[in-house]
């Protein structure tokens, strides 16, 4: 079943469909995200960081404040991650933001209405 939306703007009147989307939990795109990043840490693809500080204790290398982690195709915003040298891994915590590449899927889509 799809659902319809009507948006007036600036007169005109515009209608939106959308098919249902199934509902993912925030530890379900939290994996997803993990998967993609570690897809192109496995294919040794270039990643850049940038931080307020960076710290690198043995093959840990710590970033904290306005951490960002970034690919060709996608970036990670957060205000800390652990890239592990040695596991080839990356961990975050705190406030994420993710720019995703098309075609990952890895977030379902969201309307705000």
């Amino acid at each position: 079943m799809k659902t319809m939306h009507a948006v007036l703007v600036g007169g005109a009147m515009l209608m939106l469909t959308a098919a249902p989307q199934a509902q993912v939990s925030p530890s379900e795109v939290h994996d997803r995200t993990a998967a993609l990043i570690q897809q192109r840490l496995d294919r040794h693809r270039p990643m850049r960081v940038s931080a307020d500080t960076m710290t690198l204790v043995g093959d840990e290398l710590r970033l904290a404040g306005h951490v960002r982690i970034w690919f060709d195709d996608m970036a990670l915003f957060t205000d800390e991650a652990i890239v592990h040298r040695d596991r080839n891994e990356v961990e975050w915590s705190g406030n994420t933001r993710i720019n995703l590449p098309r075609d990952a899927q890895a977030v379902p889509r969201m309307e705000f209405r």
